[in-house]
This record gives structure tokens, sequence and C-alpha cells, in this order.
């Protein structure tokens, strides 16, 4: 009897042990998809690192856009096999009916192995209208277009500053000379 206690006791213990965190997962966003319009794809990468160091399995990747509530706006999911760690590009198209305003893309791994524990990560974004992302753009090509034109000029100056010499010392050379005619 002792050994059969002993015997569940270990199974259960190895289960608990097994249901802890085995994964770690990251979000990245990159810079053109913080702000994004309505209606278009929600483009992001996700690492996922298999602390275990398990053999390879499968597991579901499930991304839902959240709103400030925290209720799944939509959502989808994918399943993807990993080792010790992969790289994953991922995708969700934003709904045209959603509003302006701050929303979270949450990340949800969940092993299919059912004795390991789901991960999550999170990041946030925000939808604007396209006129906005339009404006947006617009502004960041005027930046860029005047910067370039500083730079012009800068460059322009600098090479410039040759001819400035010579043209000083024409007109300096001129006054001598008109001077010596006077006297």
């Amino acid at each position: 009897m002792k050994k059969i206690m002993c015997f569940l006791l270990i199974i259960l213990c190895s289960n608990i042990i097994l249901a802890q965190e085995t994964f770690n997962i990251e979000i990245e966003l990159p810079e053109t998809y913080k702000e994004i319009p309505a209606g278009e794809e929600l483009w992001f990468t996700i690492k996922v690192i298999n602390l275990a160091n398990q053999d390879r399995m499968d597991i579901t990747l499930k991304y839902d856009i959240l709103n400030l509530n925290k209720y799944a706006v939509t959502s989808k999911s994918e399943t993807v096999a990993v080792e010790t760690q992969a790289s994953f590009v991922g995708n969700i198209e934003i709904p045209d009916n959603l509003g302006n305003g701050l929303y979270s893309l949450r990340v949800t791994l969940v092993p299919v192995a059912s004795s390991f524990k789901e991960s999550q990560a999170e990041t946030s974004f925000k939808i604007v209208t396209k006129a906005e992302k339009k404006q947006l753009k617009k502004s960041v090509y005027i930046l860029i277009a005047g910067l370039l034109g500083l730079i012009s000029l800068i460059y322009l100056i600098h090479k410039s500053q040759p001819l400035f010499k010579k043209l000083k010392m024409s007109s300096k050379v001129k006054r001598i000379i008109k001077k010596k005619h006077l006297k």
C-alpha cells in the first residue's frame, strides 16, 4: 500500500512540475504598426523559447485584439512546431468597424500537450483613421524633405566658401587698384 501511495505521489508531483510555465513568449510590434487604420492587417513578430528544452512539440498561437475593457474583438489561431526556440511572423486583420483608440494585441501560447501551462504576451497599438495615417505620413515626408534641404544648404555653403574667398579677394584687389588710379 505504501508503494502505491508513493507511486501516486510521484506521478502527482511530476504533473505539478510539468504544469509550471515551460515557455517564454515575446511580441515585437514594428513602429509602422503602432498606429494603424481599421480594416488593415496588423503584422508582428513572436519569439517563443521552450524553457523545458523538450523535444520538438506542437503549440497553438492564439492572437486576440482586445479593447480597453480587455474584451476580444477579433481572434485568430495557428499551430506551429517549436524545439528550443523559434521566431514567427504573425498577422491579424483589424475589423473595419473598430473605432479609433487604444487596443491591445494578446498572443497566447497553448501547448498541444495539456500538461503544460499557457503563456501570454501583450502589447498595445492605436487605431487611427486613414486620414490621420496619411497626415502622419505626409508630416514625416515634409520633415524628411526639410532635413534634406537643410543638409543640402549646409553642403552648398561649405562648398562655396572658396568662391566667396575669391570674390572677397577680387573686391579687395579692385579697391586697391581704384585707390592707386585716384592718386
